[in-house]
């Protein structure tokens, strides 16, 4: 492909198995790592004194050690009545994983900052969502369409 293709189609090509990099600060890297690998069953990669990098379904999400991390303010927005953190992170999974998994965080009794539900149903973009934060309170959600090929329709 050449460069003025790979414009054309914003880098990206459907026939591309994309993953994605996030790295996120924790404020104890030891309990975050216990936390993704324990709860969340991410798997780890390599790893230094400061850092972490952790299969996170199918992606590298890296937990990097921030001494100076205070508790950051996370401004919110309403989405469907909820209030929704502006900053956060998370995957889309298939609708028998996120219902696994939501099967899962509730048997290890770990508190939903906004519990499971469904929004828009029987509509175009039918989803499943559900966050939870990890123990540096970075926000994470979870995501299920109904139907994948709707997640960028328009409403």
């Amino acid at each position: 492909m050449s460069l003025q293709d790979s414009q054309r189609s914003g880098f990206y090509d459907e026939q591309d198995s994309t993953v994605f990099h996030l790295a996120i600060p924790v404020t104890d890297l030891a309990e975050a790592k216990d936390f993704y690998v324990s709860t969340l069953k991410c798997e780890i990669g390599r790893q230094s004194d400061t850092w972490v990098d952790l299969n996170f379904f199918g992606h590298q999400l890296v937990i990097h050690y921030s001494k100076n991390n205070a508790k950051q303010k996370t401004s919110f927005n309403e989405v469907d009545g909820h209030q929704v953190p502006a900053s956060h992170f998370g995957v889309i999974l298939s609708w028998e994983i996120f219902s696994s998994l939501e099967s899962h965080l509730r048997s290890m009794d770990i508190n939903f900052y906004l519990d499971p539900y469904l929004r828009f149903e029987d509509q175009p973009g039918e989803q499943k969502t559900m966050f939870i934060k990890d123990p540096s309170d970075n926000f994470i959600e979870f995501k299920s369409f109904r139907h994948l090929d709707e997640i960028f329709k328009a409403y």
